[in-house]
C-alpha cells in the first residue's frame, strides 16, 4: 500500500485528467435518497491492512477510531436554482447563484447568452433581476431589484439546486428541500449540499455522543468550486473556484486538542477538509476565524489535520476524486469504486458512502 501511494505521488505535476477516470455504469446514480438516511450503505476501507467491510451507515460508531473527534460542515443549502424569464421576449432563463458579491448582487451561472442590461422576471410581483456583468463562460453578474434583501425572498423564487445528474425534469420535488440538506445545517450560504453529511440522523448523531464520540463543527459555504469542471488536462494546472470558510475558537481548540493528544480527526466529507487544510498553522493545528480557500488537493498533498474520512463517491474527473485519491492512493480508490458497482453501491449526491481509515 504505501509503495502503491509512493508511486502516484512522485511526480504529481504529470497527473492529468485521464488519471480522474474510472469506468462507471450510469445506472448507479441514485436517482433519490434512501428511505432512512442511515440506511445507506456504508464501506469501510482501511488503508493499514486495506481490508474492506460492507455495512449500513447506522452502524457507523462500530468502526470509527476510539477517541476519535468527528468534524462536521454545518452550512446551510439555499435555493440558488431561480427560474424566470426575459422582460422583453419572454424566453425561459435559468439561474444559479454562485456566490453573493454584495447585498442583492450575485455572480451566478445562468443560460447561454444573456446580454449586458438584459431583464428577467422572476415571476413574483415586485421582484426582478438584471445581468449587470459578463463574465466567462456563462458566468454572469445579476442584481436583483427589489424593496429589501433577495435572501429574505430566496424561498419563495428559488428551488433546490439539485445536481444536474439528479433528473427532475419538473424540478426539484417539495422533498427535496429537506432530503438536501443535512440534519445539522445551521448557516446559509452553500449552493450544494456537503452530501456525506446527509447520512446522518439526529439519532445517530445522539448515539454518537452518548457513545463519547466527541463531535465540532466547521462552516464552509459550498460554491462552484465543489462542482465546477476541470478544464486543464495537467492537474496542476487546475485552478479552483473561491469558497468561504469559518472556523470557531471552540471547534479550534477541540480540534488543536485532540492533535496534541494524538486522537484521530475524522472529516465528514470533502469541503470539510478542505476548510480544516487551508485553516492549518504550524505543522498540525488550526487556526479559529473566517477565510477563504481555492486548495486543490491532489495526489502528493501531505495531509496535516485530517486521518480519517467519511465521503460519497464522486464523479470521473472532479476535483473531490482528485482529494479523495490524494488521501488513499488514486489506484486503490479506483479498485474500491469498481468493487462498489460489483456491490450495488449508490453513487453521487444521494448515494452511498465510505469511510477512509
Amino acid at each position: 500500500m504505501n509503495k502503491e501511494i509512493l508511486n502516484i505521488t512522485t511526480k504529481p505535476k504529470s497527473l492529468t485528467l485521464r488519471d480522474l477516470d474510472y469506468p462507471f455504469d450510469e445506472k448507479y446514480i441514485a436517482q433519490r435518497p434512501a428511505r432512512e438516511r442511515d440506511r445507506s450503505r456504508l464501506l469501510v476501507y482501511n488503508r493499514l491492512d486495506e481490508s474492506v467491510v460492507h455495512s449500513q451507515f447506522r452502524e457507523l460508531i462500530q468502526f470509527l477510531p476510539p477517541d476519535c473527534l468527528l468534524v462536521l460542515n454545518d452550512s446551510k443549502v439555499i435555493p440558488a436554482r431561480i427560474m424566470g424569464r426575459k422582460a422583453k421576449t419572454g424566453g425561459a432563463v435559468e439561474i444559479l447563484l454562485l456566490k453573493e458579491l454584495a447585498p442583492n448582487r450575485w455572480r451566478a451561472l445562468t443560460s447561454p447568452g444573456l446580454a449586458l442590461g438584459q431583464r428577467i422576471n422572476l415571476g413574483v410581483r415586485g421582484i426582478y433581476a438584471e445581468v449587470v456583468g459578463v463574465l466567462a463562460g456563462a458566468q454572469r453578474v445579476i442584481d436583483f431589484i427589489l424593496e429589501g434583501n433577495i435572501d429574505e425572498h430566496l424561498e419563495r423564487v428559488g428551488q433546490t439546486p439539485l445536481p444536474p445528474y439528479i433528473k427532475r425534469p419538473r424540478g426539484a420535488l417539495r422533498s427535496d428541500r429537506e432530503n438536501y440538506q443535512t440534519v445539522y445545517a445551521h448557516h446559509p450560504g452553500s449552493v450544494a449540499a456537503p452530501t456525506s453529511g446527509l447520512h446522518f440522523t439526529e439519532t445517530l448523531l445522539e448515539k454518537l455522543r452518548k457513545a463519547k464520540t466527541e463531535l465540532a463543527f466547521i462552516t464552509l459555504h459550498i460554491g462552484y468550486a465543489t462542482f465546477q469542471p476541470l478544464d486543464q488536462q495537467a492537474l496542476a494546472e487546475n485552478k479552483l473556484d473561491t469558497e468561504s470558510f469559518s472556523v470557531s475558537k471552540s471547534t479550534a481548540r477541540q480540534i488543536n486538542r485532540a492533535k496534541s493528544e494524538g486522537r484521530p480527526v475524522v472529516a465528514v466529507g470533502t469541503t470539510t477538509v478542505r476548510c480544516l487544510e487551508s485553516a492549518v498553522v504550524g505543522e498540525c493545528y488550526v487556526r479559529s476565524g473566517t477565510g477563504s480557500t481555492e486548495l486543490f488537493i491532489t495526489p502528493g498533498f501531505q495531509f496535516k489535520i485530517v486521518d480519517a474520512l467519511i465521503t460519497n463517491f464522486h464523479l470521473p474527473r472532479s476535483s473531490l476524486l482528485a482529494l479523495v485519491g490524494a488521501f488513499s492512493g488514486l489506484a486503490k480508490i479506483k479498485k474500491l469504486y469498481a468493487l462498489a458497482q460489483q456491490e450495488g453501491y449508490r453513487f453521487y449526491s444521494y448515494g452511498d458512502a465510505m469511510l477512509i481509515l
